[in-house]
């Protein structure tokens, strides 16, 4: 029923942007957005959001100027910051609808809560650039550099199959503060200390 328009944290690690939408479906005339619930590796418990989330935003419904009428919202876009939530670590996004879909809505399009999930790739991406800076030094295949794209691979594929405790597992084992981050400056030599 949601649609995440867009779902990241931006490279810098200070903004969590959540910009969601009901589908514009004809099954979806009577749903609105109710809540926006975020858990992360360390309270995620499957099956639905957490009793101890990091972040909660309940949306409150509007006065129609059309109707008169209090309406609830089927756009919702967020933008959080490390005061609202802690952005380093693997995310997850649920969002809860209300309202009743029509009766002849698909099997399976009619669940009530959509999850998505984030995790700032910034950071790893620099990391990985580091090693392709060893393929550079020697002109030969870095070990270092297979097992770190074969360990961000692992953690890509287990969420994209929501598989999210092994992505927990990954995020944690591999992710999670593990690495010694160095910020290249440029390509080609130009600009590194």
């Amino acid at each position: 029923m949601i649609h995440f328009n867009e779902l990241r944290i931006t490279s810098d690690g200070q903004h969590l942007i959540i910009d969601v939408s009901v589908l514009s479906e004809s099954y979806y005339k009577n749903v609105y957005i109710d809540s926006i619930v975020i858990d992360n590796q360390d309270t995620y418990v499957g099956g639905g959001p957490s009793s101890n989330p990091v972040y909660q935003y309940s949306v409150p419904d509007v006065m129609s100027k059309l109707t008169k009428k209090y309406v609830s919202s089927k756009h919702v876009r967020l933008d959080l910051t490390p005061t609202d939530l802690p952005l380093n670590g693997l995310l997850f996004v649920y969002v809860r609808t209300k309202g009743t879909p029509a009766a002849d809505t698909p099997c399976g399009l009619d669940n009530m809560t959509t999850l998505g999930t984030v995790t700032n790739m910034y950071p790893f991406y620099q990391q990985a650039m580091n090693y392709i800076g060893e393929l550079a030094n020697n002109c030969s295949v870095s070990q270092n550099f297979t097992d770190y794209i074969l360990k961000m691979k692992g953690l890509e594929l287990a969420v994209r199959t929501g598989n999210y405790t092994d992505a927990i597992k990954f995020y944690n084992k591999f992710f999670n503060g593990k690495e010694n981050t160095v910020v290249r400056k440029g390509g080609c030599s130009c600009g590194n200390t």
